[in-house]
């Protein structure tokens, strides 16, 4: 009997062994749990373990399920976008790591749990940063990796004590939204708000001459700037409503990502942006007219913290 569990075990793994990359991808990503990030990194270092050879399968199943998260997105089918992420986190990542040969998100995690307060409580965050995995950004600005790590503060049906307050702090120089930067030799930029990003962009953008080019310039930064407006309150459609202003000297280009309505929420951010007569990226301006009327946090009774207040909907 032993016998014969041996020769299965070798037997499953002479098979593994000789799978081509093409089938191991997808049996690798069919071990992703949504809800379980240690599922998430498992598979993304299998992916890597399969080695350069694997780059093209790899890269041919993130395309793939980039096309169906657009599409769902496109359609309104918010269940179909939320699922496709976990396979694009890996699947963008293993590629980074496989390509650059460094692990960016490893860089900011580690960075996250370096981090101290004054008074020398370790930062103990939690939750994974978020790759932003969207084309159109590494086409707008290459070079660079980016991940959210994003902290909300306490959310509860009474304001809680002071000690249970402080687990949700963050240190200097979080703040609740958090960019950053990763470029291939590892450095990376935290950008804590909209200004710091539009700098950021404004110096490392690539020019853009051609109106695909600038379309994309516009939908790279409404993806990006969308992190600084609560992002997780809201469901942002892709970009559209385009127009371009050639001049004699600048080109202008605007565009709008609207917020997927609801009861609570509704509203758009528009991004002008204007090129000079080399294509290069010069002056960012946006507006929006977000509207949220979710409840708000709860705030300190006039008792002191501690005491109840009315039940706040998450």
């Amino acid at each position: 009997m032993r016998t014969l569990v041996v020769l299965f075990t070798l037997g499953a793994a002479l098979a593994a062994w000789a799978a081509t990359p093409t089938q191991r991808v997808p049996e690798i990503l069919a071990t992703l749990k949504p809800g379980e990030p240690a599922t998430w990194d498992a598979a993304e270092d299998a992916l890597v373990k399969l080695g350069t050879p694997a780059l093209p399968a790899i890269q041919g199943a993130l395309a793939g399920h980039r096309k169906a998260q657009a599409a769902a997105q496109t359609a309104g089918q918010w269940d179909k976008v939320d699922s496709e992420t976990p396979p694009l986190d890996v699947l963008d990542n293993a590629v980074l790591r496989l390509t650059w040969g460094i692990n960016p998100r490893a860089i900011v995690t580690d960075y996250l749990h370096g981090l101290k307060f004054p008074d020398g409580r370790v930062f103990t965050c939690e939750g994974r940063p978020v790759l932003i995995t969207d084309a159109v950004v590494a086409r707008a600005v290459p070079g660079y990796s980016w991940y959210f790590a994003y902290y909300p503060g306490y959310w509860g049906g009474a304001y809680p004590s002071p000690d249970v307050l402080r687990d949700f702090e963050v240190p200097a120089p979080l703040s609740t939204e958090n960019l950053f930067a990763v470029d291939k030799a590892g450095k990376f930029t935290l950008l804590t708000d909209r200004e710091k990003l539009k700098g950021f962009v404004l110096a490392h953008a690539v020019p853009a001459t051609t109106q695909p080019a600038l379309e994309n310039a516009v939908s790279a930064w409404l993806r990006l700037t969308e992190c600084f407006v609560e992002r997780q309150l809201y469901r942002f459609n892709p970009p559209g409503d385009f127009t371009v202003e050639a001049g004699n000297i600048n080109t202008v280009v605007s565009g709008t990502a609207k917020v997927e309505p609801t009861p609570f929420q509704h509203g758009a951010i528009t991004a002008t942006l204007t090129f000079d007569e080399r294509g290069r990226l010069t002056e960012i301006v946006e507006a929006d007219n977000l509207q949220n009327n979710l409840p708000p946090p709860p705030a300190a009774p006039p008792g002191g913290p501690g005491g109840p207040v009315a039940p706040v909907a998450r």
